[in-house]
């Protein structure tokens, strides 16, 4: 190879190197992440308060009544159809709902907004599971999962 293409070939490979780098500077500089989730709820809820929206929520979710579900979301682009698709097989696996158990609280932020999470365990015929289910202010959910218990 002579050496003018051996020095486009390493311009070439600087060049690319330099733009993926300010790709790169440019993402961080331009997003701004997440306040870190931390134990305890925010000012606005109460842990009775949020242990009964997470029970409302479980008791639908139990019921498999995914439209209730899809309209407690803020985000109007959940469905019932995709969270029947995402939760109805674990449901077939784990059965029966049997008991709560201990559950933590946390708070945080995202996009501005605050949220609660309350991450309670739950004993069901086939097995434990663990809900992490989040709030805004309003009562709306932020988000919702039914997990494999950690054991």
């Amino acid at each position: 190879m002579s050496a003018s293409r051996q020095g486009r070939g390493r311009l070439a490979v600087a060049l690319t190197l330099a733009a993926a780098l300010l790709a790169c500077v440019l993402l961080t500089a331009c997003s701004q992440p997440d306040a870190q989730v931390e134990k305890g709820l925010p000012s606005w809820a109460t842990e009775e308060g949020v242990t009964v929206w997470v029970h409302e929520v479980v008791d639908e979710f139990n019921a498999r009544d995914y439209e209730a579900l899809a309209a407690r979301y803020q985000d109007a682009g959940v469905t019932a159809e995709q969270l029947s698709q995402n939760l109805s097989a674990a449901q077939d696996e784990y059965g029966a709902f049997v008991e709560y158990g201990d559950k933590t609280f946390l708070h945080g932020e995202s996009k501005g907004r605050s949220y609660a999470t309350v991450i309670e365990q739950a004993s069901y015929e086939n097995g434990s599971a663990e809900f992490r289910i989040s709030f805004f202010e309003d009562g709306s959910l932020a988000g919702f999962y039914f997990l494999k218990a950690k054991e």
